[in-house]
């Protein structure tokens, strides 16, 4: 095993237990990140079959394959993040209006 594949696994590892210890534990998003954890474990592990794989789908080198799949997986989270922010923001949006309302004070319409 290369030192970089040493460095990538234990990189990869560290990402794994940071999800585990520090992000919700809902079933599907525990399943996809425990996925894509071993699918990169495997490919640093293995890294020729990737390009077996990448010339069965029609790209001709194994790291092009990796490439497109993160610019999907990274898509994925930044569409993710910014439904999440919309949905804040018009929470936010929703308790501010509340809130005025519940401490809106009448004018003062009494002429002395």
């Amino acid at each position: 095993m290369t030192a970089i594949q040493i460095i990538l696994l234990l990189g990869i590892l560290f990402l794994f237990l940071y999800f585990l210890l520090n992000l919700r534990k809902r079933f599907a998003e525990l399943l996809f990140f425990s996925m894509i954890t071993i699918g990169a474990i495997f490919f640093i592990i293995a890294p020729d079959t990737s390009t077996l794989l990448a010339k069965k789908l029609g790209v001709q080198r194994g790291v092009d394959l990796i490439f497109y799949f993160t610019i999907l997986f990274f898509s994925y989270l930044l569409m993710k993040l910014y439904l999440k922010i919309r949905r804040i923001e018009t929470q936010l949006t929703s308790m501010i209006r509340e809130e005025a309302l519940l401490n809106a004070k009448l004018p003062n319409t009494s002429k002395s």
